[in-house]
């Protein structure tokens, strides 16, 4: 078994063979962790035999459904926790506005004390 840096040197090598390949050279065959390693940077695998084709289609079928779905769901959660925020943000405005008017109304209060206070002390 290879560590993780040797294999990930393999893939790249490989890769960087298959692109720079002279134009009409038939596609390598390669063992599946090569595979997975052009399915996991997006690409779509190349295969030799017609069988292979059709197993990897549906396999990267299969990875692409699954990587929609989970975007799928990121996103409405994301959509979710947004409504949330808004929610607390607008339920926070109003409370403070409330305790701004608490203030005011209780500052108007003493302050109309004071002057009918002095009016009747002089």
């Amino acid at each position: 078994m290879l560590d993780g840096m040797e294999e990930c040197r393999r893939n790249i090598q490989w890769l960087n063979n298959e692109i720079n390949a002279p134009p009409g050279t038939p596609p390598t065959k390669y063992v599946p962790a090569d595979n997975l390693a052009m399915m996991a940077m997006g690409m779509k695998p190349r295969v030799q035999s017609i069988r292979d084709r059709a197993k990897a289609d549906k396999e990267w079928d299969k990875r692409q459904a699954k990587r929609l779905k989970e975007a799928d769901l990121k996103r409405e959660l994301a959509e979710k926790e947004a409504i949330k925020k808004k929610k607390k943000a607008l339920k926070e405005m109003i409370e403070l506005r409330q305790g701004i008017k608490k203030v005011e109304k209780a500052k108007r209060k003493r302050d109309g004390l004071k002057g009918v206070a002095g009016q009747i002390s002089t």
